[in-house]
């Protein structure tokens, strides 16, 4: 955990197994619990060799403690065929948590579609209860997925063997519980199969999807050839409802890179405090010592190719930035940021974190969920702009009924309400089952709606250093006859951070 955006840090816990290879993590839309998966061992082994499974566990950061015990999502029996890794984490503004993992040799049990070598599976947490495993790749292989949600649906990149290799990319609609009707999406797709990667792509293993939230998709992925100077980043885009991305577009050069079965995690997709999303990266050729990043748009990157990319971060030893992870999440705003570390980061954690403007900003978070009732669309409250001692803090409430009343409460306190009641505290006594008060309201504002359901607002924060570092939570009461028995619903609650 770091307290100072990412100058120093200190552990705070570990994994109960043993064993560990690759984990991943995500923030519940509570805003205090993290959902975490790992691939581990855990003392399970063979005459001959161990072999690992996929586990998870929920863990409170208000408390710093894990909730219950780890759990087995995907049980590996052998080393060579039903062994398990490589999991990814998303979850959706409703709570339903997505994995996704690598298959060895072997699918594990309950798995649901075709068997076969290193699949990708995908299994999913709604209703209080995990799925069963699915396949995730239409076509031989699906290696290295990674997962991001946006609304109710999950966003997926893996490495295929078309392509010699290729990247594919798929949707999952978590309402539904089905993939996309658009299919497996080739992110260079054959002119003479259009279904298929080009057969000469020769991509790495690691690929990074985000999606914006007008739900613009942006896939990252590298490239090299037999010799050394083809090592190539790049990434395509597919406008929101398309499905059928951009022709190939350059980020950089790296010619220590090279093709076909190689795991690299130097690269990584985060987005800034204005919704963009940037491609953040370090250089095998330079042995991963210094950081760089370049904005991504429809038709380009900034700086354009082949003009130098901004250098996020000078290093000061090799394989300093051989390990990155790009903060790319949508419930919120924040700048763009980026965490890394080396290769094998044994003891004390040996990275850190970097900015696109270098300085630590203020952040908006979402902070609980909100509840619909019986509306067609949940009402949100979100930021508009990073928040600063001295302007005004920004935020808009979208998705309400036209011309709906309410209240904005403005709380200091998301632990207890009135002093006594634990929160989040569900209004069932008011007739709003489902809705959760995250906050306490000691200020409360009233507003109206506008004919289309939204709102700005603009609250000045004054200039003095007191506010910097002071969480602000926010959430709204909406009145919306008949959408329950209290006529009324809740917002996502938000936390705003000035620094």
């Amino acid at each position: 955990m770091s307290k100072d955006g990412g100058k120093s840090w200190s552990r705070i816990s570990e994994a109960r197994t043993t064993g560990e290879g690759y984990g991943s993590l995500v923030v519940d839309p509570d805003g205090y619990t993290l959902h975490i998966v790992w691939y581990a061992w855990n003392g399970k082994k063979t005459t001959a060799n161990w072999y690992n499974s996929v586990f998870y566990a929920p863990y409170d950061t208000r408390r710093g403690q894990w909730i219950g015990s780890d759990q087995v999502l995907v049980a590996g029996s052998d080393p060579r065929t039903q062994t398990y890794s490589l999991p990814d984490i998303a979850i959706t503004t409703s709570g339903v948590i997505g994995v996704v993992f690598v298959c060895a040799r072997g699918v594990p049990t309950g798995w649901v579609g075709a068997g076969g070598s290193w699949n990708a599976g995908l299994l999913w947490f709604k209703n209080s209860k995990w799925s069963v495993p699915h396949r995730v790749n239409v076509g031989s292989t699906g290696v290295s997925p990674n997962i991001h949600a946006h609304g109710d649906n999950l966003h997926l990149s893996y490495r295929v063997a078309i392509g010699g290799y290729g990247i594919c990319y798929r949707r999952f609609d978590t309402l539904t519980e089905k993939f996309g009707a658009e299919g497996e999406l080739p992110v260079v797709p054959d002119p003479s199969n259009p279904k298929a990667n080009i057969p000469n792509l020769r991509a790495n293993n690691v690929s990074h999807c985000a999606v914006q939230p007008n739900g613009d998709v942006y896939v990252f992925y590298v490239t090299a050839t037999a010799v050394a100077s083809g090592g190539r980043h790049w990434f395509v885009y597919s406008k929101s409802g398309a499905n059928k991305f951009s022709a190939p577009m350059q980020i950089d050069d790296d010619t220590g890179m090279g093709w076909g079965n190689n795991t690299y995690r130097f690269h990584n997709l985060a987005r800034t405090g204005s919704g963009v999303v940037v491609a953040v990266y370090s250089k095998l050729v330079e042995k991963n010592r210094h950081l760089y990043a370049r904005l991504l748009t429809p038709t380009g990157t900034l700086p354009p190719y082949p003009a130098p990319a901004i250098k996020l971060q000078t290093g000061t030893a090799d394989n300093q930035f051989q390990q990155l992870s790009g903060y790319r999440d949508q419930r919120g705003l924040t700048d763009q940021w980026v965490t890394y570390s080396d290769l094998r980061p044994f003891g004390p954690l040996t990275g850190g974190a970097a900015r696109l403007n270098g300085t630590l900003s203020g952040v908006g978070v979402f902070k609980g969920i909100g509840c619909a009732g019986n509306l067609k669309a949940q009402p949100e409250l979100v930021a508009t702009a990073l928040p600063a001692i001295g302007k005004n803090l920004g935020m808009r409430l979208q998705s309400l009924p036209a011309n709906a009343p309410g209240i904005l409460f403005l709380g200091l306190d998301d632990k207890k309400l009135l002093g006594v009641i634990p929160l989040p505290f569900e209004l069932v006594p008011f007739g709003m089952p489902g809705c959760f008060l995250s906050q306490d309201v000691p200020i409360t504002i009233g507003f109206a709606a506008d004919a289309s359901g939204t709102l700005n607002l603009a609250a000045p924060l004054p200039n003095d250093p007191n506010f910097i570092g002071v969480p602000l939570f926010w959430q709204a009461f909406v009145i919306a006859v008949g959408a329950n028995a209290g006529n009324a619903v809740l917002t996502n609650g938000l936390s705003l951070v000035a620094r």
